[in-house]
């Protein structure tokens, strides 16, 4: 079976910050922040119309165009409690694009205990109104872990300055797509991916726990060295220092049977 997920699952996390230095950080953190809130009070199909753009993708499991998958379906009332925060946030120079990624819990109602617990990584776009919307929204699971609010943290200004000048960013999709492709061929071939990462990139995958820094690059390790992906769109920031990408992956089976 084919499965899904987000490519741009390499985030650039340096250190936490004051976010009042950075209000389009801020607003991208306020407009996270509003989305889980209206989850909570409205529930999570009506939350996503309210903020999903026209063109956002979810994965049900396959990419769909997420304000039309969630229309077609009924309004429920009452049911699982789920809820968010963001951790890591950063946005590109333009302020056009950019990310929220932290931990959610699913739960009966807000004084039980969770009954699950994941990652969530989210893609935001600045509309024509100045308010964001967003692009994509993915998530993976794993083992239950302490719930504790922290500070959201993200790159310091100079950090992402030098970090994005340094390097010769691609321009448009088709070259971030290529970027990808190298990229498999690294991971199939056992490469080592640190001169691919940020020092402080963060990488999250089903079932495991989000790994950090000098962690980030084992996260990727592939023991069938036949993974296989294919990007299906993404987008390109006005500024060209940030791009995303989503498509599909296919992990063929170590010993017979259906492959992932």
């Amino acid at each position: 079976m084919q499965r899904l997920t987000a490519s741009s699952v390499l985030l650039v996390l340096i250190a936490p910050i004051h976010l009042a230095a950075q209000q389009p950080v801020r607003d991208i953190v306020a407009t996270e922040l509003a989305f889980a809130r209206a989850a909570a009070q409205a529930g999570v199909r009506d939350a996503f119309l309210q903020f999903i753009d026209d063109n956002g993708v979810l994965f049900r499991p396959r990419a769909v165009n997420g304000k039309q998958f969630l229309s077609a379906q009924e309004k429920r009332v009452g049911g699982a409690l789920l809820q968010w925060h963001p951790e890591y946030a950063d946005i590109s120079a333009a302020g056009d694009i950019g990310y929220t990624t932290g931990p959610w819990t699913l739960r009966k109602t807000a004084a039980d205990t969770a009954l699950a617990y994941g990652e969530f990584n989210t893609v935001w776009l600045r509309q024509p109104s100045g308010e964001y919307r967003f692009l994509m929204d993915a998530g993976v699971s794993h083992d239950k872990v302490p719930e504790v609010m922290v500070d959201v943290a993200s790159p310091p200004p100079h950090a992402r300055i030098t970090a994005r000048t340094d390097r010769a960013w691609p321009a448009n999709i088709d070259s971030i797509a290529h970027v990808d492709s190298t990229l498999t061929s690294d991971i199939n071939a056992s490469r080592d991916l640190t001169a691919r990462m940020l020092p402080h990139a963060r990488v999250t995958r089903e079932g495991s726990l989000p790994r950090t820094g000098s962690a980030a690059p084992g996260a990727l390790a592939e023991p069938s060295h036949a993974l296989r992906t294919k990007v299906l769109g993404g987008r390109v920031a006005e500024s060209g220092d940030m791009a995303y990408t989503y498509g599909e992956y296919v992990v063929p089976a170590a010993t017979g049977g259906a492959p992932e």
